[in-house]
């Protein structure tokens, strides 16, 4: 476990181990417990312009495409004239497509 102190203007310098990674002026959270531990977390701005990609409902979104795609149910298209027409036709959620299995 690294150490630190609290300074004089209630400043603490953290040990190299725990601040790798980390650049000056990086944000950080810090919160304390009910149970005294103080907790600190870096954080990670986004622009705004891309905040909806990191709520919590498009994440559970993203998980959702991360299993589908690992459980090999994805479909590839030769063109995108292809990739239209399975949409036009109904095909736009993998499986299969006449009668073949989806291609990895």
């Amino acid at each position: 476990m690294a150490r630190a102190k609290i300074g004089q203007r209630f400043t603490i310098v953290l040990p190299k181990d725990i601040r790798a990674g980390l650049d000056v002026n990086d944000p950080i959270e810090v919160s304390r417990r009910e149970d005294g531990v103080i907790e600190i977390r870096p954080l990670m701005l986004v622009d705004k312009s891309q905040a909806w990609f990191w709520t919590p409902e498009w994440q559970r979104k993203e998980r959702e495409v991360e299993a589908e795609y690992a459980a090999g149910r994805f479909r590839v298209h030769d063109s995108t004239d292809d990739f239209l027409g399975a949409l036009d036709r109904g095909g736009g959620r993998g499986g299969e497509k006449d009668g073949e299995p989806p291609r990895a």
